[in-house]
């Protein structure tokens, strides 16, 4: 069967193949297994505490601006931008060259080597650990060279009560390859966040990827965005499996995680990604 998608059975491709195989297997577990005892009114919960948040800094946005908590909001904002910043000034050399030339020449870089697509579509089912409920996303990125922007929609969906919650994104993206096997993927954007009430936010991030092999990936999504006075995270860790026959097309099983305050949204998810 390998052989029959374009693996010869004495590939030295063939045990990362079952490594590959396996984590995929044990998400498409997780996915199919519901909890016995799910937690109800989750989209509620987490809703419930953005509001919270908002009403108390709108009731005394003064103190608030002088707690410690903000003190310590402004000191992690200013460590996340010197990351940034050091992560930009260490591959802004040479990985702009190496992105354009990936742009106008697509099929000739080396194997192996994580392309900066032109496009990428994505979509991804998602059910969430000790709840009823289940996601659907969808993603598309479009890139010239380093420069770059990229949407996405998700819905979650609850059954008991019966209630959705939206998150919605666009981000303006630079992207760099910095060598043949990593890339890096800095997001500046805004955020859309659609329930019992409508909220935009602003924030952004930065995504990392390892590709070892051309069939084989690894990636890593976090993004933060302001909502009230506290900040949003969304993080997601994946691995994509590449048949050689199919170069453009993966399977992606992965984690996410949706999290504000102390409330929680997260799960395995399993998708198709599509890559130009």
């Amino acid at each position: 069967m390998l052989r029959s998608i374009g693996i010869r059975a004495d590939s030295p491709r063939r045990p990362a193949l079952r490594i590959g195989l396996a984590l995929t297997g044990l998400v498409c577990t997780l996915l199919a297994v519901r909890p016995c005892s799910a937690d109800e009114d989750t989209l509620g919960d987490f809703e419930d505490e953005i509001e919270r948040r908002e009403d108390e800094e709108n009731e005394d946005d003064t103190e608030y601006r002088g707690s410690s908590s903000g003190s310590s909001t402004s000191e992690a904002n200013e460590a996340i931008g010197t990351v940034i910043g050091g992560t930009i000034g260490a591959v802004l050399d040479g990985s702009a060259e190496r992105a354009t030339e990936n742009l106008a020449r697509p099929d000739q870089r080396r194997g192996g080597e994580p392309a900066t697509a032109i496009v990428r579509l994505e979509s991804s089912y998602q059910r969430l650990s000790h709840s009823d409920v289940d996601g659907l996303s969808t993603r598309a990125e479009i890139l010239a060279g380093p420069l770059g922007v990229g949407g996405e929609f998700l819905r979650y969906w609850e059954d008991s009560p019966q209630q959705h919650l939206d998150f919605a994104a666009i981000e303006g993206l630079l992207r760099f390859a910095p060598n043949g096997y990593f890339q890096i993927t800095l997001a500046v954007g805004s955020r859309h966040i659609d329930g019992r009430r409508s909220r935009w936010a602003h924030g952004g991030g930065v995504g990392l990827g390892f590709h070892p092999q051309t069939w084989l990936g690894f990636e890593a999504d976090l993004r933060w965005a302001k909502v009230g006075d506290r900040a949003l995270g969304d993080y997601r860790i994946g691995a994509l499996l590449r048949v050689p026959k199919f170069p453009y097309l993966a399977l992606r099983g992965g984690y996410r995680v949706i999290q504000y305050q102390n409330e929680t949204l997260d799960g395995p998810e399993l998708g198709l990604v599509g890559t130009w």
